[in-house]
């Protein structure tokens, strides 16, 4: 589930407001790693380090997917900001597990 996959009927609103909507989830991932980084003990900082630097390439990956589309046809361009959509999600839910991983203790027995 993710904040930018909401607008499945619109493939492409505007690409000013699709980079900052990319911008604003990744940065409240990023802050989501700052608390459990600050606040729950025990959390492996070498996880959150790798989560913050993953969070970071992909923001930079899709904010520049989606200055870079195909200005070839309507159908293209479609395809091309389905296409990226679909990643996106498929990325803020890998990210989302890995989050939530970090969040869960083991089992003390």
């Amino acid at each position: 589930m993710s904040h930018v996959s909401n607008r499945k009927d619109k493939v492409m609103a505007k690409r000013r407001i699709l980079k900052k909507e990319i911008d604003y989830t990744f940065g409240d991932f990023f802050i989501d790693l700052l608390i459990c980084q600050h606040f729950i003990p025990d959390v492996d900082n070498s996880k959150v380090e790798s989560i913050m630097s993953q969070i970071s390439a992909a923001n930079k990956e899709f904010i520049c997917r989606a200055h870079h589309s195909p200005k070839k046809n309507k159908k293209e361009v479609k395809q091309y900001y389905r296409k990226l959509y679909q990643d996106l999600d498929n990325v803020i839910d890998q990210i989302s597990e890995d989050i939530d991983a970090l969040n869960t203790s083991p089992d003390k027995n």
